[in-house]
Formats: C-alpha cells, sequence, structure tokens
C-alpha cells in the first residue's frame, strides 16, 4: 500500500465525514496481520458497531477463496463442516450445500426461531444474547421454507 494510496482513502473518509447522510465510517486498511491506517469517523470513539448484510459480501468472498484454493468445495454439504452437535435442517432429498448457503437458497428462514421471542431480546442488538446454545437449540425447530438449492429467500 503506497502512501497515495493511503492519501486516496483519506480523502475518501473526510468526503464522507462532509456527508451528512453518513453518520458513522470505519476503516482498517491492513496488509497480512499488519494494520497500516484505520480511522473512525462520527459515532462514539472505539464504539462497536454492526455491519449488518456487508458481511455476507466478505463471506462469500472467501467461500470463493477457499474454493478456488481447494481448501473445500462449494457444494459440500454444510454438515460437513459443523460440529456433530450442530443439527442441520433438511427438506427434500437435497442437504444444505456450502453454495446453498452463499446465495440464500438453502431454505433457511431469515431469522431462528425463537430469536424475537428470547427475553433476554435487545431491539437495538437482537444477537447480542444469541450464543451458540441458543443457535443450535434454534437449528433443532427449524423448519426451511423450500428444498434446498430451488428459491432464492
Amino acid at each position: 500500500m503506497t502512501e497515495d494510496a493511503i492519501g486516496r482513502y483519506r480523502r475518501l473518509v473526510r468526503q464522507a465525514q462532509a456527508d451528512e447522510r453518513v453518520p458513522a465510517l470505519s476503516v482498517a486498511l491492513h496488509r497480512g496481520d499488519r494494520p497500516l491506517w484505520t480511522c473512525q469517523v462520527g459515532g462514539e470513539p472505539g464504539r462497536l458497531f454492526r455491519l449488518g448484510s456487508i458481511t455476507k459480501t466478505f463471506t462469500g468472498l472467501a467461500l470463493a477463496i477457499a474454493d478456488r484454493a481447494g481448501r473445500l468445495s462449494l457444494d459440500d454439504p454444510l454438515r460437513d463442516h459443523l460440529p456433530s452437535n450442530f443439527p442441520v435442517p433438511t427438506r427434500g432429498d437435497k442437504p444444505i450445500t456450502l453454495a446453498h448457503l452463499s446465495t440464500h437458497a438453502s431454505g433457511l428462514p431469515q431469522l431462528p426461531p425463537g430469536l424475537l421471542e428470547d427475553p433476554e431480546l435487545d431491539p437495538k442488538d437482537p444477537y447480542a444474547h444469541f450464543t451458540e446454545a441458543k443457535l443450535i437449540t434454534a437449528l433443532g425447530k427449524t423448519t426451511l421454507l423450500s428444498d434446498p438449492g430451488t428459491k432464492y429467500l
């Protein structure tokens, strides 16, 4: 990463700072495990915020890189990559694959069963108290909305 590239990022951050439609922004540039430059604009310093749907892009990219490197296959059943105590919902004769997860064609509902009824639910961060144990319980109660690979949801 050149100083020129970091300068371009700094200019973009200043533009975002001046744009009233951008309430908060975090930027982190890394090379390997070494941070090159970080910046936070708006919000409370040091406060974490949910990344939301943008993580789907990074997860899909990581999956594609792992597939291309031969560490896994997009056609692998999800079950092959989870501990045995994680139930994987089924419907029809096809298992949920990594590709189904990445393309939103797994048949899984948008929210896990019981999430909104959880007495610990924080409306500002509904997953704050969603533990691994709660995930395992929810997966055991999950009914797929369609056969894997047949519908985009």
